[in-house]
């Protein structure tokens, strides 16, 4: 943990409900100056710090007093929008105690499907870091629906970090970090201090949240495998334990769980298609098609696939997968689901004849692919 810490330049620190707000919604005030504080000697250390901070319903119906139990849309959005004044008011009062201003950025999925929007909060971020601002991050709860809801924020400080290309992701919850076993559960669970095969990696299921929580250990480990694939390790520490930054990088029998990232690392635009565009379907693709996208660096063309499932257009974003469902990877496809379904299996030179026209010879370039 200590060497992480120390060899980072490029920070995301992201915070969860249970550790900035009680069950009644009441900021921990004290909690959230220490965590400021921790980000500023982080700053201070010569690393550029931009936060992930959730909290903003429950910090809603801490002011408000009302609407916690409604379950319609509206009243959450309604108790989000009252809450985000809450956080920021909180947040610009404790780092203006170092002299430092803050920004809020408010994001939904859409934000990264779109790759003209993706790049402009990728300027607007590099912006407020170059000029020592400190943005502070959440889902925009407000307007966010199914259809375009990130849903929970250690999946939108995965995006974040992998967007800005971050080398360290710090996620401070109210547990040490991630154990054998649910700590709760009487049973005598160990705490992981350092996880290497996070692919392969099985935990236990827990709740682990509020009832103003969206996330959970399973959340967290998800965000984990993402940043992993980009060669971003995650730090997991309580963010309840005063100092706890500090003392993960000056101690090494420091509380806290260390996920090693899998040592790849891609350019901006691959960084997109591993995980910040949604899939808008699948395509599963036979042997000899997988070994020469996973080992040949070659394009995807008809011949090699078997299934088409979803419905997408030209230009959507797909899922390649084996005959036996592992991922491949993922890649921006030239043709629509209908007319891939006619031309499943079918040389390039076919293609014409069956569709009446051809778009391309390739079904996904290898230009806009990534391999997983």
């Amino acid at each position: 943990m200590q060497s992480v810490i120390e060899k980072a330049k490029n920070v995301v620190v992201k915070v969860g409900s249970l550790v900035l707000t009680d069950e009644e919604g009441k900021v921990n005030r004290g909690v959230l100056r220490n965590i400021v504080s921790q980000v500023n000697w982080l700053i201070d250390g010569g690393r550029r710090v931009a936060m992930v901070s959730s909290a903003a319903r429950s910090a809603g119906f801490g002011r408000v007093g009302k609407w916690g139990d409604k379950v319609a849309m509206k009243y959450k959005q309604a108790l989000c929008a009252v809450g985000q004044v809450e956080l920021m008011k909180e947040y610009q009062s404790g780092f203006a105690a170092f002299g430092r201003n803050v920004a809020q950025l408010l994001l939904t999925h859409e934000d990264f499907d779109d790759r003209l929007r993706y790049l402009n909060i990728r300027n607007t971020l590099l912006t407020l870091l170059a000029e020592g601002i400190v943005p502070v991050i959440n889902e925009n709860d407000t307007v966010s629906t199914a259809e375009i809801r990130i849903g929970d924020n250690d999946t939108l400080a995965a995006l974040v970090s992998i967007l800005w290309g971050a080398d360290l992701l710090i996620m401070l919850t109210n547990t040490d970090g991630i154990y054998t076993e649910d700590p709760m559960s009487g049973r005598k669970a160990e705490l992981l201090r350092r996880i290497e095969e996070i692919d392969s990696f099985s935990s236990w299921r827990n709740g682990g949240k509020s009832v103003w929580g969206t996330g959970g250990i399973e959340t967290k480990i998800d965000a984990a495998r993402k940043v992993a694939m980009m060669n971003i390790p995650t730090l997991i520490l309580n963010g309840l334990r005063r100092d706890i930054i500090m003392e993960a990088s000056s101690r090494e029998d420091a509380k806290g769980t260390l996920i090693v990232p899998s040592g790849k690392s891609f350019q901006s635009k691959k960084r997109w298609l591993a995980v910040g565009k949604r899939s808008k379907g699948k395509l599963v693709v036979d042997e000899g098609a997988e070994a020469a996208l996973r080992r040949g660096g070659k394009s995807l063309l008809a011949v090699g696939i078997r299934k088409v499932e979803g419905r997408f257009r030209q230009g959507d974003l797909v899922s390649i997968v084996s005959p036996d469902s592992k991922m491949i990877g993922r890649g921006l496809v030239e043709y629509e689901s209908n007319e891939l379904e006619r031309i499943v299996g079918a040389r390039k030179e076919q293609i014409e004849q069956i569709l009446g026209q051809k778009t391309s010879d390739e079904v996904i370039h290898r230009d806009n692919m990534v391999i997983l």
